[in-house]
């Protein structure tokens, strides 16, 4: 309602359905308010002769919406004034409306205070809360949803309106400070604050002093023309705002309590209020998706993960982790390229396991130093010295991981030398994994998962692999150097059964000679019928078609019909692995396969099926980088756009069965 005074006001409650679904409850009573007997326009002098007056009893319809796997409910509003003349009444909304103590016990600080309407705005901290003091940003463009957000420690009360700021007819008070910073404006008095009857929606502005304050009020606003014909309303010198306040005035707001510092409050806002229903991870068949650390893109971050995802590996913490200790805020010396503070990585690494998600800390790949040999030098400072096993270890309990991944790229050819460092490392980060706390950062039973990266021709054939009876029997090498590496690994030193997942690499090989589905039935000859085998897909990241591709890139298409060998060379595996490409005359064994997410899915598909086997697929990565030079999008073949994080995604989803939760993120 637009008061606390409601309360006091007779009503009537019903429950209007209760489903599996969701829950309705609705209350509706009048609430009165004094008008003028004749319409007036917004701005006339209003008589002070009490025969002039009205108050006028208005229907009040409230709608509660409880709605299965949303954490917040639903609350909706229809203020009716169809029953009196326009421009009577002008009056404005601000339920819902009250004070509450969502930080546990109520005493601690508000740290923070955020609103959008056309512009968002930020207060920023003085000694460790806010107070008049406090300098403020009301400048910046809102892209998504009105919401007002109050933040005490990691815990947050919010309201979100349902639909994107364009949408909203709401209007809103006016205020010079609409559109400027604190640096630009001054505050109110002696305050660097926006006068409180300058703000947006009420909230803690009228008890705001000098000092720290624990008073938690919030509630909504609108422009304080409802009752009027009014379509546009001035919010400040020179902007207007859309207005709707007759015969109706109808909003719906998500109301937000949570524990993520205001992170999950804020993201239903820049989704444009947003909510959709998360479903449960993928069962049984795993879709891994690696989140590129260094995006440092708020529109990519690790909030708007889609929790079509069973896993999500974080890229990528160094082998020899620098100077991280349990007091350390940052991740510089990590090889984590988040800017974030480790608290906040932490908060939203816990949403994503409160839906259901396991979340990795992927360590190594291809930025591990190599030493002259070939052999990363980091990798041998992990296994050599203690205190590199430490660091991560901290590393991984600070962020709350559900386990660690290896990525070793540092082999390049199947050696002693290099098999006795791959499984000094394995045995090292399985420790690891193993001896992380047993809660992760959603408060869970932590499964300690140790997972791999494999190589694209890891579980080939190749001379070192000699003896073993796979090799013995196809009587073939690979043509490729490195060949066979994870399978001396994992077969023949009988490591196999100390990984929980394994991820091919099926990509970075070109066309010309490898069948990435050949590459994941090779790795089901050599690990247990109980661990995932995973086949990569990776989208294009800096290459053209019929450019600077050539021979060695090959290029993900969505569907087997998008895929053209001779106009987009790239599109289609011409040939497999053991072709005898480097002799003279070449022998080749043609195999023309799609290279598609529909034919990698499908494969995987049909071994699950043939098998009874629950295998899944691996997306590199989540996102596009920033700092690819290529926009997937943006590369064709006859027409038709190659395969995105996002439409690789869905495609990957549809086949599997997977749930789509509906985010789209490029």
């Amino acid at each position: 309602m637009t008061r606390r005074l409601a309360n006091f006001f007779a009503g009537t409650g019903t429950a209007v359905s209760v489903d599996t679904v969701k829950a309705v409850h609705e209350f509706t009573l009048n609430y009165p308010h004094w008008g003028t007997a004749n319409p007036m326009a917004y701005d006339a002098t209003v008589s002070t002769n009490p025969a002039t007056h009205v108050k006028y009893d208005l229907p009040v319809k409230i709608t509660w919406e409880f709605i299965n796997g949303v954490d917040y409910p639903l609350w909706s509003v229809e203020y009716d004034f169809s029953g009196i003349p326009v421009n009577v009444v002008y009056s404005d909304m601000r339920g819902p409306y009250g004070n509450m103590k969502f930080d546990n016990n109520g005493s601690g600080v508000v740290t923070g205070l955020e609103w959008g309407d056309k512009y968002l705005f930020t207060a920023t901290p003085v000694g460790g809360g806010i107070t008049t003091g406090s300098s403020w940003d009301w400048s910046e463009a809102n892209l998504g949803a009105r919401y007002n957000l109050l933040v005490a420690g990691d815990y947050e009360m919010g309201i979100v309106q349902n639909t994107a700021y364009p949408n909203s007819t709401l209007g809103s008070g006016w205020s010079d400070d609409r559109g400027k910073t604190s640096n630009q404006q001054a505050g109110c008095g002696a305050a660097l604050m926006p006068c409180d009857w300058e703000w947006a929606y009420q909230s803690i502005q009228y008890g705001l002093n000098a000092n720290l304050s624990n008073n938690k009020k919030l509630a909504w606003g609108s422009a304080p023309f409802v009752g009027s014909d009014l379509t546009q309303v001035y919010i400040n010198n020179t902007e207007t705002a859309a207005f709707s306040g007759y015969p109706k005035m109808a909003y719906s707001v998500w109301l937000t309590f949570d524990k993520s510092g205001g992170v999950k409050t804020r993201n239903l806002a820049i989704a444009g209020g947003q909510i959709i229903t998360q479903p449960q991870a993928p069962s049984g068949t795993p879709f891994v998706g690696y989140y590129p650390s260094w995006l440092n893109n708020p529109a990519k971050s690790l909030n708007q993960v889609s929790r079509t995802f069973s896993h999500v590996f974080l890229a990528f913490a160094f082998p020899d982790v620098g100077t991280f200790n349990a007091k350390t805020r940052s991740f510089n010396g990590t090889g984590l390229g988040f800017t974030q503070p480790v608290a906040e990585i932490r908060n939203a690494i816990a949403n994503l396991q409160r839906d259901g998600i396991k979340v990795v800390l992927s360590v190594g790949g291809a930025q591990a130093a190599l030493d002259a040999q070939g052999h990363g030098n980091g990798w041998q400072n992990l296994i050599s010295q203690a205190q590199y096993r430490k660091r991560l270890l901290l590393l991984a309990n600070a962020l709350g991981v559900d386990g660690i991944d290896m990525d070793y790229e540092a082999g390049v050819v199947n050696d002693a030398a290099t098999i006795a460092q791959y499984s000094k490392v394995l045995t090292t980060l399985r420790s690891i994994a193993k001896h992380m706390n047993n809660e992760n950062a959603a408060g869970n039973a932590n499964p300690k998962l140790f997972t791999m990266a494999a190589s694209s021709v890891g579980a080939d054939c190749a001379p070192a692999n000699s003896k073993d009876p796979y090799c013995k029997k196809l009587k073939l090498n690979s043509a490729w150097a490195g060949a066979g590496i994870e399978r001396k690994l994992l077969k023949e030193n009988r490591l196999a059964k100390q990984v929980d997942m394994l991820n091919i690499m099926s990509y970075d090989i070109g066309y010309y000679a490898y069948d990435p589905v050949l590459a994941y039935q090779q790795y089901r000859t050599i690990m247990p019928a109980g661990v995932a085998v995973n086949l990569g897909l990776e989208v294009l990241d800096s290459a053209t078609i019929g450019g600077a591709i050539g021979p060695e890139k090959s290029v993900l298409m969505v569907n087997d019909a998008d895929v053209d060998a001779e106009a987009c060379p790239g599109t289609v595996m011409l040939n497999d692995q053991y072709s005898a490409i480097w002799n003279f005359p070449t022998t080749l064994r043609p195999i023309n396969r799609p290279y598609s997410v529909e034919n990698m899915a499908n494969s995987i598909k049909n071994a699950n099926i043939a098998k009874g086997s629950k295998d899944g697929l691996m997306l590199w990565s989540l996102f596009r980088t920033e700092s690819e030079n290529l926009d997937p999008s943006s590369v064709t073949c006859n027409g038709i756009t190659a395969a995105t994080p996002e439409s690789a995604r869905l495609r990957a989803a549809e086949i599997m069965g997977w749930t789509d939760d509906g985010l789209t993120v490029e």
